[in-house]
């Protein structure tokens, strides 16, 4: 009798770097920098990609001890399995695939207008707004569905079915494509930086904070800390630009905040724990490694576009920068200079980012989907893995189908900050783990030692916490009717399936099959 197949085991460190990479750059760079420079910061954003760079960092050790100990598919799921038990695992994973739902979704929609517009741009073609918009964004009412984003899933869910080493491939070179673009910007800016720009460095304060999206900071105590982390989510910044903004200390911190969602993708990586070929050594490799290499290349594109283009323009912020329509600061830096075809240039880097994110995602969506069957809260028909091709294509299927259906005929601009509670979710409960697992199993062989223990775990758990707070009540109410529909399954069919711990065996063979391949 033959053998189930596995997942195959084919990332090496440069492969996970580049897919951490992909997964983190993408949006927001393209989008936020400019917005969080003239709103907030000031030249100063500078201080604050820096910033939000230690917080995700505190995060990254966390996940590498956790992915050096566990090489499983499951990320943040699985570790919080082994440290606290199928309840609160259940819940974590439940979680897990609503943000990477939800972020897929929202991704596929950005791909959507960033194809338009580069249509438009190199070519003059106007995409029909019928067959490129969803439900309810146009005026009267008019019909439309948004057939991009349905190509763009579909195209996604077929590399990802051919296989691990296929989705690797095309993502180091749309990877690689986007880290040039971002190196052209830097490059061709800094023969055009005017240092005066940068001055003065930190704005004098100059605006009292909109409140309009409070968090659940009701206390007046609080009221400055709800002041550095509201608004949150795109959707939120692009439309309330005008009513949130000064400088200061102040503002550098809430660039902090804003900038800090520009960070999320790194944790993906774990995901793919068991396609990995040394995953005790690499993981941490890849987690760390492009966490750094997004956050020198964020520095380093902030610097630049504020040196091209003042962020602040007697006193208040750049009109050209906080506009509706300018959700390209990097492009509009590059028009100010006076060349004709800089929006081409940044419309492939941006089109390449949100492509490789959009395939992390989705990626790293099907293998937490398989990692919850698998361990039985969900049918193990999720937990399939193809013959041939080697990965688990019915939970690639399944999930891609759910995201096409999302992005294609849904508004989910309202929804995207349950994305962002999702993730801060998991990071909790990442640092918790570390804490936890040193507690009850030291035991355990760590290939990745994250450093001070437990201030570390413990600074990443109170800054993920301050901003889940700082989400507006209204995400946490549909982040509530999630978890009730999540607990509704797992006292329906995973409570009874499902084992409190999860089974020893499974992590051993896993763990000899790794070192057996490296022999």
């Amino acid at each position: 009798m033959s053998e189930k197949p596995v997942l195959k085991r084919v990332l090496g460190p440069f492969d996970l770097i580049m897919m951490g990479v992909g997964c983190i750059i993408g949006v927001g760079i393209y989008i936020l920098s400019g917005i969080a420079a003239a709103n907030y910061a000031g030249p100063a954003v500078i201080v604050s990609f820096m910033l939000a760079g230690i917080l995700c960092g505190f995060v990254a050790l966390s996940y590498g001890e956790l992915a050096s100990m566990f090489p499983l598919a499951g990320s943040a799921y699985s570790y919080s399995y082994y440290a606290f038990g199928k309840k609160i695992a259940w819940f974590l994973g439940w979680t897990l695939l609503l943000e990477y739902t939800v972020a897929s979704s929202a991704v596929a929609v950005g791909w959507s207008s960033y194809f338009q517009t580069f249509l438009k741009t190199a070519f003059d073609i106007n995409w029909p707004l019928a067959l490129g918009s969803t439900p309810g964004s146009l005026p009267n009412g008019a019909w439309s569905f948004n057939l991009p984003s349905v190509v763009i899933i579909s195209f996604i869910t077929f590399i990802n079915m051919r296989g691990i080493h296929e989705s690797a491939k095309v993502n180091n070179v749309i990877a690689i494509i986007k880290i040039l673009v971002l190196l052209f910007f830097i490059g061709f800016g800094l023969m055009h930086i005017n240092p005066a720009n940068w001055q003065p460095f930190i704005p004098e304060r100059i605006a009292t904070i909109n409140e309009s999206q409070n968090g659940l900071w009701e206390l007046p105590v609080l009221d400055f800390f709800r002041g550095l982390f509201s608004p949150s989510g795109l959707d939120g910044l692009i439309k309330e630009q005008g009513n949130f903004w000064h400088y200061g200390v102040q503002g550098i911190l809430t660039g902090a905040a804003v900038v800090f969602f520009t960070y999320v993708g790194f944790d993906m990586v774990s995901a793919t724990a068991e396609e990995t070929k040394n995953p005790k050594r690499d993981l941490p490799i890849g987690i760390i490694g492009s966490l750094l290499i997004a956050t020198i290349l964020y520095i380093a594109v902030s610097l630049v576009l504020t040196g091209i283009m003042p962020p602040v323009v007697n006193g208040l912020p750049n009109k050209a920068l906080v506009a509706h329509d300018a959700a390209a600061p990097l492009a509009i830096a590059l028009s100010s200079l006076g060349f004709k075809y800089p929006s081409l240039i940044i419309a492939v880097g941006a089109l390449s980012g949100v492509t490789t994110t959009l395939l992390a995602l989705t990626l790293g969506l099907s293998r937490i989907l398989l990692a919850i069957s698998r361990d039985g809260f969900l049918p193990k028909f999720f937990s399939k893995v193809h013959s041939k091709f080697q990965t688990p294509y019915l939970a690639t299927i399944s999930s891609s189908i759910f995201i096409a259906l999302i992005s294609a005929s849904l508004p989910i601009s309202k929804l995207a900050e349950l994305c962002n509670l999702g993730t801060l979710a998991a990071f909790v409960f990442v640092c918790f783990s570390v804490i936890e697992l040193r507690k009850k199993h030291p035991e355990l062989k760590r290939s990745f030692v994250c450093p001070a223990v437990p201030f570390v775990p413990a600074m990443g758990i109170i800054f993920s916490s301050i901003l889940m707070l700082s989400l507006p009540i209204l995400t946490w109410f549909w982040f509530g009717g999630w978890l009730i529909l999540g607990a509704i399954i797992y006292f329906a069919y995973g409570r009874s399936r499902a084992k409190d711990f999860p089974c020893q065996e499974n992590l051993k063979k896993i763990i000899a099959e790794t070192e057996a391949s490296l022999v």
